[in-house]
Formats: C-alpha cells, structure tokens, sequence
C-alpha cells in the first residue's frame, strides 16, 4: 500500500505546476489589438453632441475631462498647427490628429473635434498607425468611432485625448439628398451665371483683349502648363481679369472635392466624384494637385450638356481621357481655369 503513495503524490505536484504555468500566461492588455468590440458598452457620442449646452455642463462639472467614452465621425482632416483655427481639410503631413465631423463635407473648423493621436500606451500608437491621414489617405471621409477622453481645451477647443481604440464604422450618411441640394443650388447659380454671361458669346478671339500684346495670346489651344506659367503671368502683368473663348486641352485627372474652394483639395481617386467641376493636368498619371487645373461644369441651358458629358460622377469612363474644353479663362479653384465650359471635344493623345 506505501508503494503506490508515490505515484500518487508525483501526479498531484504535476498537475499544480500545470496549473501554475496557466495563470502566468495571461497577456498584457496592451498588447491586445485596439479594434473596438461591438458589445463594448461605453457611451458614444456624435461630434454635435460634444459641443451641446448639456455636454459642455457636464464637462465644466467634471473639471474639463470625460473620460472612458466613444466619439463618432467622418475624418474631414487635421489641425496643422496648435489650434483648431489651422484645420486643413484635406490629407496631410501631420500624424498626430485627425478632425472628426457629423458631416463629411463639413468645412468649418467650430462643427469639428480634434482627435489626438497618441504613440502612448503601444494601443493609442496602434491607433495612430491606423487613422492618421499621412499614412493613410484614403481615410479622409470614412466614418469611424474613436475611444479615450474628452477635454476641455485640446486644440484651443473641445477635443479628444488619450485615445486608445478605433472602429471603422459603416456609412450611413443621406448622399442622395445632399447632392440633390448641391445639384440644386448649382442650378440657380447656372441661371444667373447664364443672364451675366450672354454678352460674353461673341466671336472675339483670345487676343482681342487690350493690351494683349504677349506671345501666349497667338497660342489657339492652351496647354494646362500655359495656364499654370506663361498665361498667369500675363494676367497679373496687365490686370486682366478673364479672356473668353478659349480652348484648353488636357487629360481628365479627378475634380475638386464637393464644398471645396481649391486645386489643393483634388481628389485624383473616384471615391465620390462630382457634376460640378473637372481636373485637367497635361499627363493623364498626373497626382500632383499644383500642376493641375480646374474647368467648372455650371448648369443653364449653354452649359448643361456639356456638364453632363463630362463630369466624373455620371461617367467615371472619363477618367484620365483627354478632352479639349471651351470656355472663359479666369481664376477658378485659386488658380487660373476654366468657367462657364460651354463646349469640348475628345482630343487625341
């Protein structure tokens, strides 16, 4: 009976250093992935929400801070400098925020909150690897909720700190609506632009400005470099304003995102195209927004069908063809462009 004893014993002591290897094999919660859960039960907030008489109560009686809550939004851009006075809607530099907005067109920094995107804890560094907008610019638009603290005084604003965990979320933002709307307004734009604009359809030649005494006007179709260089220059030369008439040839590139007001602000992917402008650049790979212009597609009865043959929404074939466009050009996008684009034909290569 004593010889079987040992056996025993040998199995007991096995089986509690099994058991203690299991409980020291625990991970590290910060080595975990920062993906959100969707049992998560934290409460989540919109960008509107946070600038709301009751939330901004809450944050004075909570000395400036909510910790442990969810914010969503679309990535509309990043704060370049210290205060939300230098939002840049668009991709960026900068890998140390984003701008969240209820809207993915919102292009006032006082409806945004500043996101900070910490390299501490090693999950708020995950976080930042995965949304800042100079690594990943295709994430300018997408919708997203992040995780960490909201306070009071984060970019000369509320925004939101120590963050440690990010969803991508699913797009539910009303499209169709909103560009109906935009599509609208463009409409009575096109009108008054057309009663403006009868006296500008005569016959007259480029050069028939005053004062056009430069080489660049004998030129019968423009490059978009001529735009960019040797045409700029006549412009600011004489104080000439527009020349109308114009033939312009280049290949269709992207367009100037909706509610933009620059060339900087091209979009050269076909992520969500516009009816109301063109980008045209003298090679049809060109991705560099400063050799690039803009041709306005307005509405009206002159314009109309022109608008609808090129625009990239209704026909991303478009992309990178070559097309020579007739219309006045003028500044248009920050630089000299296209306007009141009244005719075009395919170009050959």
């Amino acid at each position: 009976m004593k010889k079987a004893q040992f056996p025993v014993i040998l199995l007991a002591i096995c089986c509690f250093l099994s058991c203690e290897k299991l409980d020291t094999s625990i991970p590290d919660q910060d080595t975990e992935p920062t993906e959100a859960k969707d049992d998560d039960s934290s409460s989540t907030y919109q960008v509107g929400d946070v600038f709301s008489n009751e939330f901004q109560e809450e944050l004075i009686d909570n000395d400036g801070t909510i910790t442990g809550v969810w914010l969503s939004g679309y990535i509309v851009g990043y704060v370049s400098g210290t205060t939300i006075s230098s939002a840049k809607f668009q991709t960026g530099d900068k890998q140390s925020n984003i701008l969240l907005a209820d809207s993915p067109f919102e292009t006032a920094p006082a409806n945004c909150v500043p996101v900070q995107l910490s390299t501490s804890p090693s999950s708020a560094n995950t976080v930042r690897n995965a949304l800042n907008l100079n690594d990943h610019p295709e994430n300018l638009g997408k919708k997203i909720k992040v995780f960490g603290n909201i306070v009071k005084g984060y970019m000369s604003t509320t925004g939101m700190k120590s963050t440690t965990k990010y969803q991508f979320l699913t797009d539910e933002f009303d499209y169709e609506s909103y560009y109906a709307e935009q599509n609208r307004q463009d409409d009575e734009t096109g009108d008054e632009q057309e009663e403006d604009n009868k006296d500008d359809n005569s016959e007259d030649k480029p050069g028939s400005n005053e004062d056009a005494d430069d080489s660049i006007l004998e030129v019968d179709v423009y490059s978009v470099a001529d735009l960019l260089e040797p045409l700029a220059n006549y412009f600011k030369a004489h104080g000439v304003a527009s020349i109308s008439n114009c033939m312009v040839k280049g290949y269709i590139v992207g367009y100037v995102r909706k509610n933009k007001s620059t060339i900087s602000q091209t979009s050269f992917e076909l992520t969500f195209p516009v009816e109301s402008n063109i980008v045209l650049a003298d090679s049809p790979d060109e991705t560099d927004c400063n050799k690039c212009i803009a041709v306005q597609l307005t509405t009206g009865s002159t314009y109309l069908a022109t608008r609808e043959a090129l625009n990239l929404k209704d026909h991303p074939e478009n992309h990178h063809r070559c097309v020579t466009v007739l219309g006045s050009i003028q500044k248009y996008m920050g630089v000299l462009g296209v306007k009141n684009t009244r005719d075009y034909f395919w170009a050959e290569e």
